[in-house]
């Protein structure tokens, strides 16, 4: 059986999905184990954070060890909020210093980070641990 809509990736209404789940993980099946509200990532913006397509975000300026292609912290954290929710896991396949496990520690999610580089995996966990150690206000 094939699930069809109008765009190959939209996903099914909470109703049609419902019945996807009492379809599929009847039979001692199991496939669609996720509750619905799971499945859509969300989209948070606010008057105060619009979206745009144009974003003017400053340049992080230079320092001793610098990542070479290191992100704004200030993008991260507006990139993080505006697409996870509270307590996801993100992954930064190329963690560099640590700018998104900052803004991960930051906006509370989880973190996963991957660098080959030992100086700068070391640089990274300090910014992520100096911020942990900073708490949460809110």
């Amino acid at each position: 059986s094939h699930w069809f809509a109008q765009s190959q990736w939209a996903l099914p209404t909470a109703d049609n999905y419902a019945w996807l789940q009492s379809l599929f993980n009847g039979n001692g099946g199991e496939y669609l184990r996720r509750e619905y509200e799971d499945l859509r990532r969300p989209f948070s913006v606010t008057p105060d954070v619009p979206y745009t397509d144009v974003w003017a975000f400053p340049t992080v300026p230079h320092r001793p060890g610098k990542h070479p292609c290191e992100k704004p912290l200030a993008m991260m954290e507006h990139i993080i909020t505006a697409s996870t929710r509270t307590g996801a896991l993100v992954l930064d396949p190329f963690a560099g210093t640590g700018s998104t496990g900052v803004a991960c520690a930051k906006a509370g999610r989880r973190f996963v980070g991957i660098e080959l580089d030992a100086g700068y995996c070391e640089i990274a966990q300090r910014r992520i641990e100096a911020e942990l150690a900073q708490g949460r206000l809110f």
